[in-house]
């Protein structure tokens, strides 16, 4: 399925505001996430996310991503809140934006951004 202009404004906007600093993602266990763990749960984490899944908080919704991996393959999965809700209401489809999303987070969580601006400057 193919993503619709809209979901990648969205991503992108994700994007944006994780770099600018503006999102901040708390990581969670590479374990499956449950009610007692995360502000957002879901049934389709069938096996341990790489890196763990990074959660962030919108208004009254959460957005979630996380990276798996197997042998054959290896898939970005960004999941968003229903309104109020800790349980899952829209799963974006694969893309490249997602991926980038999933990039930046790790990015911030490094904390590279700021040692390139740093190395920038001099």
């Amino acid at each position: 399925m193919k993503t619709n202009s809209r979901d990648i404004a969205v991503i992108v906007k994700l994007i944006q505001d994780t770099r600018q600093k503006k999102l901040v993602w708390a990581k969670y266990n590479k374990c499956f996430l449950d009610v007692s763990q995360s502000p957002i749960t879901s049934s389709a984490i069938l096996f341990n996310p790489v890196d763990g899944v990074y959660i962030t908080s919108y208004k009254d919704r959460f957005f979630q991503v996380y990276k798996t991996s197997s042998p054959v393959l290896e898939e970005y999965v960004l999941q968003l809140s229903g309104r109020n809700s800790k349980r899952v209401d829209k799963e974006f489809d694969d893309s490249a934006s997602i991926k980038d999303l999933y990039l930046a987070i790790l990015e911030q969580e490094n904390g590279l951004d700021s040692f390139l601006d740093d190395f920038l400057k001099n």
